[in-house]
């Protein structure tokens, strides 16, 4: 018995120490850039994704007008240094909570407009890395049908 309470002393202090990531003393920087397809800036709100690689933290930003976007993690626009892998999501429609009862009412439902191809919608198929530098980064991502 007192092995297994010196056992969960231990996995405590581990977890204790090691926190839950993204502690102020991590090294950071900034990013931010444009989403274009074709060449064309994306509509506004869609989402640029990215989850740091060894640490799994995630960053997020949405695009402006002009396709341009920062980086966000945790409320702030420091964004901890690393290899991120990035995807993209298209705006969500958004409409007012009467408009959308008297659709939902009518049998009538807003379409998602995908204006992301598949391929960029995950991780896995986006094919899109970022490496986080110390001080000011950027990244564009032009996407292609």
């Amino acid at each position: 018995m007192r092995i297994l309470q010196q056992k969960y002393w231990i996995l405590a202090l581990i977890l204790l120490s090691t926190g839950c990531g993204g502690g102020s003393t991590d090294v950071t920087g900034t990013v931010s850039g444009k989403v274009t397809s074709e060449g064309k800036p994306v509509p506004v709100g869609t989402s640029v994704i990215c989850q740091h690689i060894e640490r799994s933290f995630p960053a997020v930003g949405k695009t402006a007008a002009d396709g341009t976007f920062k980086l966000n993690m945790k409320e702030t626009n420091k964004v901890i240094v690393g290899d991120y892998e990035v995807m993209l999501q298209s705006p969500v429609v958004t409409m007012d909570p009467a408009e959308a009862m008297r659709l939902s009412q009518a049998g009538k439902f807003p379409k998602q407009e995908e204006t992301v191809p598949p391929k960029y919608r995950s991780f896995t198929t986006s094919g899109l890395k970022m490496t986080v530098k110390k001080g000011a980064n950027t990244y564009d991502i032009d996407m292609k049908p």
